[in-house]
């Protein structure tokens, strides 16, 4: 093996490693039986290997020599939504035994967008953690119509990596503005 392939093993294995990380913080927070659910490692090694290609063409192609926490939650938003590495594996437990997706509130509800819900986890966690170790008290959260709205629009609609980027951006800016 070449050094490139040992480093992006390593980088993918560090960013698995956070990554794994906060889908235990997730489940807990969100009071979900951790034995309904399992992530595919393969699927997320492919998640990260993705993201790294984007971020790799934005050096690349667009000059960037650094991408801010926005695009990256971005990006990992959109691949997370798009490969799904979070599966159901006791559908009756996570679903409780509803058998239609208008009937779903609850646990239920929560594990039918489980992917979605953690994307977003993931994509306010990072944006949240660059304002941190910058010594910032800002955090983002989001109101409920826009989590919801957000939420369905993962699920159900197609949204690129890049509008995801501005998505959170301007959540971020119009969060700054209203505390300054």
């Amino acid at each position: 093996m070449d050094d490139n392939s040992n480093k992006l093993k390593a980088e993918i294995a560090l960013r698995a490693r956070h990554i794994i990380n906060s889908y235990a913080d997730f489940l807990k927070m969100l009071e979900l039986n951790p034995q309904f659910y399992r992530l595919d490692m393969i699927v997320l090694r492919a998640v990260i290997r993705r993201y790294l290609k984007d971020v790799d063409r934005l050096h690349t192609y667009h000059d960037m020599p650094l991408i801010d926490c926005r695009k990256i939650a971005g990006y990992y938003t959109y691949w997370f939504c798009k490969l799904k590495p979070i599966h159901i594996v006791d559908k009756r437990g996570a679903y409780q035994d509803c058998l239609d997706d208008n009937e779903l509130t609850g646990v239920s509800k929560l594990s039918f967008f489980i992917n979605e819900l953690f994307s977003i986890h993931l994509g306010l966690g990072r944006i949240n953690s660059h304002y941190s170790k910058s010594g910032s008290s800002t955090e983002i959260l989001l109101d409920q119509k826009t989590y919801n709205t957000l939420l369905y629009s993962l699920k159900y609609r197609l949204i690129s990596g890049d509008m995801l980027a501005l998505t959170y951006e301007m959540v971020d800016v119009s969060i700054n503005r209203r505390t300054n």
